[in-house]
């Protein structure tokens, strides 16, 4: 006979823990049995708190663990640790001697990471020389971060001869293996000719490659041939999109070709309040177009309440970064006196400086003013929003 009663209650099973928990947990108890390597994987994981608490201090002692056997790589964290003060106390000088010791154990992020502290004179007396030397032997041992840095000594002819053949070749080792920034350098060769045959359709693929790595400048320039139809189909539409979004990866350049696609209603609907915006963003970042372009809004009350002594002042910030067009325009308002003194000897200089730097329009005005001719008039087709734009970034911003 089965007796009467509610079923008996399954018995509960334990909560799966979570794969990085075990792992750490494994991790864990092969350190604590004296594998180094594990202390090694340890440490990553307490650094980062995957599967474990967070806890730099902690990671900083495991990596020293695994420095200490001569784990090359552990060497390498410990002395990042030490360079940024994380979990110790900063120390240039003690994490200078960690990579010097895993460099010379051919660790080649070590010899990397000594090469930037060469480079800077941080911890140790500079010695451009060596760093150039230590970057060119990380790359060898296929660093793509040294790469991307030789690279960048070899185009501007830091410490070497310029050889922006060399260059496009280190930039290519280091894109083919995932450094983005290097794949928009890359594509900045190849888009000038510059060290490699010129080919608009492959700096266009390496833009793309650089800005799907998030790197603002590859959007910027992708979007700079995507405008103009250059080595890809025309496309207004995706331009905009494309310096949007360099914008809001922190690129001033971007910021300030999305205003002029405001301006002038090129794949946005033409808003010249949110032009405005974008050259003052621009503009405080640095990029002196943006400056320039603010400077037209004010001077002609587009967007923005006429300022004509304002939009001089913006004005004269192109033309001291040496861009002839900003010249011309503040030489033309000294030559009607529009938010600034009329002066004709001021205009002419000013035209004068313009046609020194290229601006073709400044060249027939250099000569003594006979009837003034207003800013308006002059108002520019030639506004060219990549106007001296596009040059790598520097080596400390990768």
């Amino acid at each position: 006979m089965v007796a009467c009663g509610a079923a008996p209650e399954k018995p509960k099973s334990k909560p799966v823990e979570p794969p990085e928990v075990r792992e750490a947990a494994m991790v864990s108890k092969a350190c604590d049995a004296g594998k180094v390597a594990s202390c090694a994987k340890l440490a990553a994981l307490v650094r980062d708190g995957r599967g474990t608490e967070k806890d730099d201090a902690r990671a900083s002692e495991l990596f020293g663990r695994a420095c200490d056997a001569e784990l090359g790589e552990a060497c390498v964290e410990l002395s990042v640790m030490l360079d940024e003060g994380r979990g110790v106390v900063a120390n240039d000088e003690r994490a200078t001697t960690i990579f010097e010791r895993a460099c010379e154990a051919k660790t080649a992020s070590a010899c990397r990471n000594l090469a930037f502290l060469l480079e800077k004179g941080r911890g140790v007396a500079k010695d451009e020389a060596r760093a150039l030397t230590l970057f060119e032997q990380a790359c060898t041992g296929d660093d793509a971060v040294a790469c991307n840095a030789f690279g960048l000594h070899l185009e501007a002819g830091r410490g070497v001869a310029k050889d922006e053949g060399r260059a496009a070749e280190a930039y290519g080792k280091a894109c083919t293996a995932g450094k983005a920034v290097a794949c928009a350098n890359l594509g900045f060769l190849h888009e000038r000719g510059r060290g490699v045959a010129k080919d608009e359709a492959r700096a266009a693929e390496l833009y793309r490659k650089a800005c799907d790595g998030d790197v603002a400048n590859g959007c910027n320039e992708l979007g700079a041939l995507v405008r103009e139809g250059r080595g890809i189909a025309k496309d207004d539409d995706l331009a905009a999109k494309l310096h949007a979004r360099s914008c809001e990866l922190g690129n001033a350049t971007g910021c300030n070709n999305l205003g002029y696609a405001f301006e002038k209603g090129r794949g946005v609907a033409k808003d010249e309040n949110r032009a405005a915006e974008l050259y003052r963003k621009a503009c405080d970042a640095g990029e002196v177009i943006g400056c320039g372009n603010l400077g037209d809004l004010l001077v002609h009350g587009h967007g923005v309440a006429m300022d004509e002594a304002r939009g001089a002042a913006l004005y004269a910030k192109g033309c001291d970064a040496g861009l002839g067009v900003w010249c011309k325009k503040l030489g033309l308002l000294h030559e009607i006196g529009s938010g600034v003194d009329k002066d004709l000897a001021k205009a002419a200089a000013y035209f004068r400086k313009a046609c020194d730097a290229g601006d073709a329009k400044a060249c027939e005005k250099f000569r003594p003013a006979s009837k003034p001719e207003a800013a308006e008039d002059d108002e520019p087709a030639d506004k060219k929003p990549d106007e001296g734009d596009g040059q790598p970034a520097s080596a400390g911003a990768r």
